[in-house]
């Protein structure tokens, strides 16, 4: 009978160790993944970072976030001398400015170029929203880059801007 015993005690402890090098087997993988993940993020920012250094070297001014220099009186943009149209992404009330981020940091991730415009500053477009695009470009090469970006939102329309 003890024979039994230690027999079962030996091979419970077995079977625990067996169990213990899985689970740790399974946290060294997941944490090789988390790991991973981390890195691909590390290196998303890093992309970003130096997407905004670029945007500002190139003299692209940010938006501006107080509603007196956002005021259509104000910050009305002349007309460019280049193309007018816009490729629209999306568009999103004053009030969730944070979804119209989220759909560049998405296009962005994408690998494309885009930003976000204030349309009360432009007076082809509906006033008040915050609108996600790309351009501006002559109308031919807005509808090039539409029909391109239609991979990535389906929902992808031109307009001008003036």
């Amino acid at each position: 009978m003890a024979l039994l015993a230690g027999a079962a005690i030996g091979a419970w402890v077995r079977s625990s160790s067996d169990t213990s090098s899985t689970a740790k087997g399974e946290v060294t993988s997941k944490a090789s993944s988390l790991t991973s993940q981390k890195e691909s993020l590390q290196e998303e920012q890093t992309r970003l970072e130096r997407g905004r250094e670029k945007t500002v070297d190139e003299g692209k001014k940010p938006e501006a976030k107080n509603s007196e220099s956002n005021s259509p009186a104000t910050r009305r943009l002349p007309q460019p001398s280049g193309g007018t149209w816009f490729v629209i992404l999306g568009s999103y009330p004053r009030n969730d400015h944070e979804k119209a981020n989220e759909r560049l940091q998405y296009v962005q991730g994408s690998g494309h170029d885009a930003t976000i415009i204030d349309t009360d500053n432009y007076p082809g477009f509906k006033g008040s929203l915050w609108a996600v695009v790309m351009g501006p470009y002559a109308k031919s090469a807005a509808k090039s880059v539409a029909a391109q970006m239609k991979s990535v939102r389906s929902d992808v329309y031109i307009k001008s801007g003036w």
